[in-house]
């Protein structure tokens, strides 16, 4: 192993220019941590719900001295997400209280924030409903609702904003199902201008049968 006694504790920022045009990035959503007297090991991974084995898509080794600065990089740049957070929340009271809604009711202290839609259309709005769409059994879509557009594509395109490797998986998965499997658990990340990570998005398909026909 290298010899760290000679390096010091200093906090010191470095100057360093980064090109990270040819970055790859990979989505993880959980880490592991294992360690030593001399290196920490972090493995950032990918569970999806319903599957026990996780994927590993990111293995970084680093010495005591470098965790320490990790964690400070880490708080620093927490307590600005926190400061923005709080920021915007501050906004939207006080746009609340400048021009209440006739409909709205009187104000009930710390009470939940009601968000007029209108406040974020340039960003779609998954939640609380669900992405739904409808296949035929040929695999064309017939309908698809409105988060379902706003993310992923309208029902001439649904597969749209998936790369090629993504919709090849979907496709197969709807195939499937057109076939009478239970489809569960594909997942598949989307771009969008919202985030700088894909979005994750995890599908499941059910055949329905038409009792009519």
């Amino acid at each position: 192993m290298p010899d760290f006694d000679d390096l010091t504790d200093s906090e010191d920022d470095i100057s360093l220019e980064l090109d990270t045009g040819d970055a790859e990035g990979a989505y993880a959503n959980s880490v592991m941590i294992r360690s030593s007297s001399e290196e920490f090991i972090l493995d950032f991974i990918r569970m999806v719900p319903g599957v026990e084995a996780a994927q590993l898509k990111s293995r970084i080794i680093v010495t005591p001295q470098h965790a320490k600065r990790l964690i400070n990089a880490l708080q620093e740049n927490l307590q600005s997400v926190d400061r923005i957070s709080e920021e915007s929340t501050e906004s939207i009271d006080s746009s609340s209280t400048d021009s209440p809604s006739p409909d709205s009711p009187p104000e009930s202290g710390d009470g939940p924030v009601s968000l007029d839609e209108s406040t974020f259309d340039s960003v779609p709005t998954v939640e609380p409903e669900l992405l739904t769409a409808t296949f035929s059994l040929s695999g064309d879509a017939v309908f698809c609702n409105e988060p379902w557009k706003s993310l992923l594509g309208t029902a001439d395109r649904p597969w749209g904003r998936l790369s090629e490797d993504d919709q090849d998986l979907a496709e197969s998965a709807v195939m499937e199902a057109c076939k009478g499997s239970l489809v569960t658990n594909r997942l598949v990340l989307v771009e969008t201008p919202h985030r700088e990570e894909p979005l994750p998005i995890l599908f499941n398909f059910v055949p329905v049968y038409d009792e009519s026909d």
